[in-house]
């Protein structure tokens, strides 16, 4: 059992009182771990604990399995963990186009993360995992905000660098609100294009001649207003839901300033 006996060898180089007759102890212990790492590669690698390693011995032995990192994939991300190489393990999973692991990493270490790659890397790969992940929702654009405030980068950074991606600029602007007149008038412009869709694919023109006609036989001279009438009647009209939605919010950014 070469691996038992060479870490009985290490053992016995780590006692204290051999250690200290020792002139060259870094190297003889690099050596020893490189042999014990080389030995449990040639068995599959799957016994290998990156923990039991020396921090001195970690760079020679994350070369070597860099070198072997298409079929020993996890142990690199295991050095690359332990190392704190944080722009590494995401350079890896991006080639592995693993979207899901990437997030997950980023949001178990969006406290840790150096700033350097807070700097560098953060925003690029969060637009990475983004135009990457097939079914987009409010959640993933949620979730890689709070990524963004863990890690103390402004969230405004994702809002400047998505692009001309419509949907997840919406998503974003309605996350973290509108902070400039620009951001306001670009959601005004997409709700009234979400309007008009509304109006054009769910004949909504035909239910508001219904709603009319309703309101016309009603001789009642205290009734209230039409549009009153019609908003009443809008929110209590399921097919008339997406309508709604998209009024209320043009309606509400319309009126949150003085003056707008």
């Amino acid at each position: 059992d070469m691996v038992k006996l060479l870490k009985l060898i290490k053992s016995g180089i780590q006692n204290p009182r051999l250690r200290a007759s020792i002139k060259d102890y870094s190297n003889v212990i690099k050596m020893t771990d490189v042999n014990i790492l080389q030995v449990q590669l040639m068995e599959g690698g799957g016994n290998v604990d990156v923990d039991s390693f020396e921090e001195n011995s970690l760079e020679d032995i994350t070369t070597i399995v860099e070198e072997k990192s298409e079929n020993h994939l996890e142990l690199l991300l295991s050095l690359y963990q332990r190392r704190n190489m944080f722009q590494e393990i995401t350079s890896l999973l991006k080639k592995k186009k693993d979207v899901k692991r990437i997030f997950e990493f980023l949001k178990k270490n969006a406290n840790d993360l150096p700033p350097k790659y807070k700097l560098d890397r953060l925003v690029d790969d969060l637009i990475f995992i983004i135009n990457e992940t097939p079914q987009l929702n409010r959640h993933l654009i949620r979730d890689s905000l709070k990524v963004l405030s863990s890690a103390e980068v402004d969230p405004g950074e994702l809002l400047s660098k998505i692009g001309n991606n419509t949907k997840v600029k919406v998503f974003i602007i309605e996350e973290i609100g509108p902070r400039s007149s620009d951001d306001k008038e670009f959601l005004i412009n997409f709700y009234m294009a979400k309007l008009q869709e509304a109006l054009q694919e769910g004949n909504i023109w035909d239910v508001f001649a219904g709603f009319a006609a309703e309101y016309t036989r009603d001789m009642n001279y205290t009734k209230c207003s039409i549009a009153e009438f019609l908003l009443i009647k809008l929110r209590h009209n399921e097919h008339c839901q997406s309508f709604t939605e998209c009024y209320q919010n043009v309606k509400n950014l319309c009126m949150q300033d003085e003056g707008d």
